[in-house]
């Protein structure tokens, strides 16, 4: 590649054959009339650029080498605008890097895809070929479908069934179709057929569907997505594309990032290479979904996503998380902003990432509690009972309930609670029984169970849910206990002992029973002690003493 650079700037560059180079680059200048020569080509792809931009610097050779595949096809220019930004903003440029496809001069469409070469070649194809391909044969169809991007293609059973009246004017659903392609192909690959053959893979019925890329393909989602009405409007259809196209676990991009972060979403960061590394990138998004999918068949919402780490270097380290060669990092990102990174390795036989989203849940579900009032579960005391979680603890099919109703304040249901938690305690190692308590007062007692007294303790059976047995005896922790011992549904009950205090040690300092020597005291040092030990008590007395006199002194003079 050669440059030609005059006195004055340099503003477009052009590729051209070069029997040398293979391209060579011809220099224009703003002093010349620049829309005159873009009429001149049919096809042309511009690059706006400034030279102290670094996504412009990164571009530069993803564009030169999308100028050499484009060869003959496309013309390819650059355009500096440091100098002249207000003739960069008369093309309606006004970020950078920005590139625009023309036709004779005029522009037709924006480029908005990755800044990487093979992705520009592809939206260069894309534009000088016809507005939507028409799929005559299944080997078209399997040609189209099996491309590296993702295709749309339109089932019209004759090509002339009539969409209805909009704004007094009638069309074709194929009209209507190629209006709507024109648009969608400056970004998408789109396709319609009237085959038969074709047709019968839609039950012969008017549609239009979403195939995603083969290298998205996988057992936990559909590569087919069908648009779900008849009604081809532009915004519907491209916001139905935009949602399915990537599939339920979508790579993360600048383009997707603010409707992605939305709301909850697991984000997982390594090496995201479709073109070198596809077998690595496949298996770590299909391993996230098999995961995900556990958790969505629960009913439980949390988005998914894949992120290249050297694109998201930002969002890696507001997780703390720095990139090296292997496992990939992960972590979840909430609506709130709030931040929540797993610790532990992600390997492929390990579950690590299951603990780490269910860890999750149950920390979601436990601030949700708390911030409604709800009690959260103990497993190990008494569990508070409201009636938005009644059902829940009471009715649990794994486990025997005694449930106590009962009334703040009140005399009884006071006497009552230290015995009620240490019944608790006896039986806490049990995992078939639980030990509850209702607010009567606070909350509606169900219908089922009559709580005219207080306290009124019932036993819910885990096997007859419908039939509660009211107990009726003495309210002492050994009664409570046998009626347990009785009445549960799986025996033996299994209770807790209180385990012997330990004898606590005596902090005196006893008198030593051996000499220096390790030999029994004589009498002679036992009467040096007792001397000692009693003029310590006389001089302690003295001072009291002493004391005493200042302060009935004081009291004198006063």
């Amino acid at each position: 590649m050669a440059c030609w650079l005059g006195t004055v700037l340099v503003a477009v560059i052009v590729c051209a054959v070069d029997a040398e180079w293979g391209y060579d680059v011809i220099g224009l200048t703003y002093e010349e009339d620049l829309d005159a020569r873009l009429a001149e080509w049919e096809h042309s792809m511009v690059d706006f650029y400034i030279e102290e931009c670094g996504h412009c610097m990164r571009l530069a050779p993803e564009f030169d080498s999308a100028a050499e595949d484009l060869l003959g096809l496309v013309t390819l220019g650059k355009i500096d605008c440091s100098e002249s930004k207000q003739k960069c903003r008369d093309h309606g440029v006004y970020g950078y890097p920005t590139i625009k496809m023309y036709h004779y001069g005029e522009a037709v469409a924006t480029y908005e895809g990755p800044k990487k070469a093979g992705y520009v070649v592809r939206f260069g194809k894309r534009m000088i070929g016809p507005t939507s391909v028409q799929l005559n044969s299944l080997a078209d169809f399997k040609n189209f479908t099996e491309d590296y991007d993702a295709g749309i293609v339109g089932f019209f059973p004759d090509g002339r069934t009539v969409m209805g009246y909009y704004l007094g004017w009638e069309r074709s659903a194929l009209a209507e179709w190629l209006r709507i392609a024109e648009v969608l192909r400056q970004q998408y690959r789109v396709a319609h057929t009237f085959a038969p053959d074709l047709l019968a893979t839609q039950r012969g019925e008017e549609a239009v569907v979403l195939f995603r890329p083969q290298r998205l393909a996988n057992i936990y989602e559909e590569t087919a997505v069908r648009y779900p009405t008849k009604n081809y409007t532009l915004p519907k259809i491209r916001n139905f594309i935009k949602k399915n196209i990537k599939g339920l676990c979508p790579q993360l991009s600048q383009d997707n990032k603010e409707d992605l972060m939305k709301d909850d979403l697991l984000m997982v960061f390594y090496d995201v290479d479709w073109e070198n590394k596809t077998k690595v990138t496949q298996y770590w998004r299909n391993r996230i979904l098999k995961v995900m999918k556990i958790f969505w068949e629960k009913g439980d919402k949390l988005g998914c996503t894949i992120a290249d780490y050297r694109e998201f270097d930002l969002e890696m380290y507001m997780f703390h998380l720095r990139f090296k060669r292997g496992a990939p990092l992960v972590g979840i990102r909430t609506a709130n902003k709030t931040r929540h990174t797993m610790t532990e390795k992600l390997t492929p036989e390990g579950f690590a990432l299951e603990n780490f989203v269910e860890e999750y849940f149950a920390k979601k579900k436990r601030a949700s509690r708390i911030k409604l009032g709800i009690p959260v579960y103990k497993p190990k005391g008494v569990q508070e009972v409201v009636s938005k979680t009644f059902n829940e603890i009471v009715n649990d099919p794994r486990r025997d309930v005694l449930i106590q109703f009962c009334v703040p304040l009140h005399e009884e249901c006071n006497r009552l609670e230290p015995k009620y938690r240490e019944l608790a305690w006896k039986v806490s190692n049990d995992p078939n029984v639980l030990i509850a308590r209702m607010d009567a007062i606070t909350y509606k007692v169900p219908k089922l169970y009559e709580a005219r007294s207080f306290p009124t303790i019932y036993l819910v059976p885990k096997r007859k849910k419908r039939s509660p047995k009211v107990y009726l005896g003495r309210l002492e922790t050994r009664n409570m206990l046998e009626f347990l011992q009785n009445e549960v549904t799986r025996k033996p009950l299994i209770v807790r002992k209180k385990k012997k205090p330990k004898p606590q040690e005596s902090n005196k300092k006893e008198v030593p029973t051996e000499g220096e020597n390790g030999e029994p005291p004589s009498t002679v040092e036992l009467q040096l002690k007792q001397l000692f030990r009693a003029h310590d008590n006389i001089v302690r007395q003295r001072k009291r003493e002493e004391e005493e006199e200042k302060v009935h002194g004081k009291r004198d003079e006063l």
